[in-house]
């Protein structure tokens, strides 16, 4: 692994590290967009991006950015135009 490369494993590190401590978990977006936190769960990945926090198996933690939050809520208040947002993430 060359030097570059460690440099960017070291940046998603720190980006999961700061996602598990600040990031917006279902219940918070539930809140937020007053719907069940199991209708947050239905979103799917191409729409809104999460990170799957844990070694759970059937529920694992799932932490949102806010920046994608803010892309998420755009598109979906713009009447979903065109491709999911993270479309070709997913």
């Amino acid at each position: 692994m060359d030097a570059a490369e460690r440099i960017a494993a070291a940046r998603e590190h720190q980006r999961v590290l700061e996602l598990s401590a600040n990031g917006l978990t279902p219940a918070m977006l539930a809140e937020r967009w007053n719907l069940s936190e199991t209708t947050v769960r239905d979103i799917p990945r191409s729409h809104l991006q999460y990170l799957a926090m844990g070694n759970g198996r059937t529920n694992k933690r799932r932490r949102y950015a806010l920046a994608d939050v803010e892309i998420y809520e755009a598109w979906n208040r713009a009447g979903k135009p065109g491709d999911p947002p993270f479309a070709q993430v997913a």
